[in-house]
């Protein structure tokens, strides 16, 4: 905030506007939501209370852009260096993935759940498509032979080589029919031999294999150092915008007044520039998208400042 001596009209008409923002998180945590809304979410909502929606939501969707781009460049950054192998977009994993969502198929068909479904055992069909997929997976290994593949790429091949292979070894000492048994024997073949490709593929070049591993952290750190100066150009334009705009200090007056009063409430968010140019904070959080939002741990136990938030918070992210 500036030093000058505040306007009483203007500081009277930026805590009424600042009530119009406050209200609604207000209301929500009283019917037990609990939201804790960030920074930008304060601003948005300030926008659209003032009558600047689609300013707001032009703001949104320039700094959503640029962290679109982000995003995409991670993948091109990845592709560009693995190739086929590319945990992102990369042919190999996107393979491995569908073929480990479709091993329901031969196993619905050799009877897996039969009591909890209408279908019959078709062990024929089963033991075809076990055959398919445990192809599929092996010409898919031989396509990388040598190089490492990400490591879910080599969890998903390990469960499906488990779960497929284990319930097909099950029919081979079950069913009579030759055919049968060679396909299944055919298909639990290709599973292992794939998890082995893999295994060895990953165990020769540890060093190769950390750096697929951390393939999408690099590109993210890489797509990342161009973020600073997009995320200073809007803002650089935002600030030229407001420039002329009467209701500049007013916008500002009120951001602070309602972000200083959730925080004092208990919400997380604070006034970091106060004197930033209004949707400042809105580029600051969009721009930021593209990075994975950290996730929290499981079964951790409740303290005394959140012993009052009920789970499952909307804004939980």
């Amino acid at each position: 905030m500036t030093d000058a001596a505040p306007d009483p009209d203007l500081d009277a008409e930026a805590r009424a506007l600042a009530a119009h923002v406050i209200d609604p998180f207000r209301w929500h945590r009283s019917q037990g939501r609990s939201p804790r809304p960030t920074a930008s979410d304060i601003e948005f909502t300030l926008f659209r209370a003032r009558g600047l929606g689609a300013e707001a939501d032009r703001i949104w969707h320039s700094a959503r852009g640029v962290s679109d781009a982000a995003g995409r460049q991670v993948g091109r950054i990845a592709r560009a260096r693995y190739g086929v192998r590319s945990p992102r977009g990369g042919l190999i994993p996107i393979v491995v993935l569908l073929l480990t969502i479709g091993m329901t198929a031969p196993l619905v068909l050799l009877g897996i759940g039969y009591r909890g479904h209408s279908l019959e055992p078709r062990p024929e069909a089963g033991a075809f498509w076990t055959a398919i997929i445990g192809g599929a997976m092996f010409v898919a290994a031989l396509v990388t032979i040598g190089r490492p593949v990400p490591r879910p790429t080599f969890f998903q091949s390990q469960v499906v080589c488990v779960v497929l292979g284990g319930f097909a070894t099950v029919w081979v000492f079950v069913t009579d029919d030759p055919a049968v048994r060679v396909r299944l024997i055919v298909g639990i073949a290709a599973l292992v031999l794939t998890v082995v490709i893999f295994w060895v593929g990953r165990l020769r070049d540890p060093a190769a294999t950390a750096a697929i591993d951390a393939a999408l952290d690099d590109a993210r750190a890489e797509a990342a150092s161009g973020i600073p100066r997009e995320r200073e150009r809007l803002k650089a334009e935002l600030a030229a915008e407001f420039a002329d705009r009467d209701d500049c200090e007013l916008l500002r007056r009120a951001r602070t007044i309602a972000i200083e009063t959730l925080h004092a409430e208990g919400n997380a968010a604070e006034d970091t520039a106060p004197d930033s140019a209004p949707g400042a904070y809105i580029i600051e959080q969009r721009t930021s998208d593209w990075m994975p939002r950290p996730q929290p741990k499981l079964g951790r136990r409740r303290t005394a400042a959140n012993a009052d938030r009920p789970a499952g918070s909307p804004n939980d992210r």
